[in-house]
């Protein structure tokens, strides 16, 4: 199996990379990891390197191509076919994690036609909001309008329900998985009197709830005096929100650590009261029994599903009308009031955290893997590839038309 990854930076997708490498490592299957831009953590890599062989796109582009790293260009710069043919054995299964994953699938695929493909939908917009005009964007939809149902891995039963709107397609027979976490017994001291909220991950634009919860500050304060926010990562978004901190003279009580490494993530766990999050980070928080709250990505509103523990199968993150919401001061009220429900809602989001188990992502692709069927040829220019792409990339630094970067931050409910 050959995993397509855009980067290797510290983020849930390459956090889920590593414990997908090694659940298989231990299943006795070596997975080949292809990452396409040269943003790499060192300690990402050297532990993905543990269990998985790591290649690098820029290594098999014809020189001097190679040394070009600008943006995304690299996946549609001319590549040494010979070289990395060396890598692709017969009736391969090649794995696409994002938009530019599918693009050189595609590309080798043509060339292989025994290679099989199979697309995994990380993030919904990953693949919506298209802007049409860009050749390359209508590409990769016509990719995902020929291949195969079975071909696809949906991480939620939102995500499937949109591609099937979307796509004017049943995706009857496509799979539904876990982004599996590590479930193991782990020492963790929490703590209901601290009155301590915590979030992790990165600060980017679609994660709305950081934002939310550092403006319910001051009113949370009248209730709970001395309560701390507790944010770990870095992004985009700090400044701001260090900003909007001190604005609402609640810089005392939001403390910013910046990035951690993942190995330190439970720690940063010690002594919290409630976790609020998305993505794999609510998941590895629940399963310490750490009560955790729903934030819901790109919603404008202070708003959630609730406690992980509320919500039904594995579809938690991406905001949409059809789900009851509730105001996300009452749910973290609720859970500080009480040590009793406090602690039932521990339990319970301790028990559902095991649904989420990396042991049932493993399964999961292990038996897709013959069910894949071949993607039928897709003819294409590479030369209108290219063009498309530095077309897109002007119209990105002008600011005529930013739709494609923003496509994960735009809204698409059904």
């Amino acid at each position: 199996m050959l995993l397509v990854a855009n980067t290797l930076a510290m983020n849930g997708g390459s956090t889920f990379l590593i414990r997908f490498a090694r659940k298989m490592f231990e299943e006795g299957r070596k997975i080949k990891v292809l990452v396409l831009f040269d943003t790499t953590d060192i300690w990402v890599e050297e532990q993905l390197a543990l269990y998985a062989e790591i290649f690098y796109l820029k290594d098999f582009l014809i020189q001097p191509f190679g040394k070009i790293g600008f943006a995304q260009l690299p996946v549609f710069l001319p590549i040494n076919w010979k070289k990395m043919d060396q890598i692709l054995s017969k009736d391969l299964h090649i794995h696409a994690m994002g938009v530019f994953g599918v693009i050189l699938a595609t590309r080798i695929i043509n060339r292989n036609g025994s290679l099989r493909l199979s697309i995994g939908v990380y993030h919904q917009r990953e693949f919506m909001h298209f802007v049409h005009k860009f050749y390359f964007c209508r590409l990769v939809h016509k990719v995902i309008k020929n291949l195969p149902e079975q071909n696809f891995v949906f991480f939620n039963e939102k995500n499937k329900k949109d591609f099937v709107a979307y796509f004017e397609r049943s995706f009857e027979h496509s799979c539904i998985s876990p982004i599996g976490v590590e479930i193991r017994e782990r020492n963790i001291t929490l703590s209901f009197e601290n009155k301590a909220l915590v979030s992790i991950g990165n600060l980017i634009e679609f994660k709305k709830y950081n934002e939310h919860i550092i403006r319910l500050i001051p009113s949370l304060l009248v209730e709970f005096p001395g309560l701390k926010y507790h944010v770990y990562g870095s992004g985009p978004r700090l400044d701001y929100l260090q900003r909007l901190a001190l604005d609402l003279g609640v810089q005392d009580n939001v403390i910013f650590y910046g990035k951690i490494n993942y190995d330190e993530f439970y720690k940063a766990l010690e002594g919290q009261s409630l976790f609020i999050g998305s993505g794999t980070a609510i998941i590895e928080a629940s399963s310490v029994g750490l009560p955790s709250i729903i934030g819901i990505e790109s919603i404008s509103e202070p708003e959630t599903f609730g406690y992980l523990s509320e919500i039904v199968g594995f579809d938690y993150n991406e905001d949409c009308d059809s789900k009851v919401k509730y105001g996300l001061y009452d749910k973290i009220s609720d859970a500080l009031s009480s040590q009793a429900l406090w602690d039932d809602i521990s339990f319970d989001c301790k028990t559902k955290s095991k649904e989420f188990s990396i042991t049932e992502t493993t399964k999961k692709f292990i038996l897709l893997e013959p069910l894949l069927k071949e993607l039928p040829l897709t003819k294409y220019s590479s030369f209108k590839l290219f063009l498309s792409y530095i077309f897109c990339a002007i119209c990105e630094f002008t600011g005529l038309d930013k739709r494609f970067s923003d496509r994960r931050n735009l809204k698409h409910d059904v």
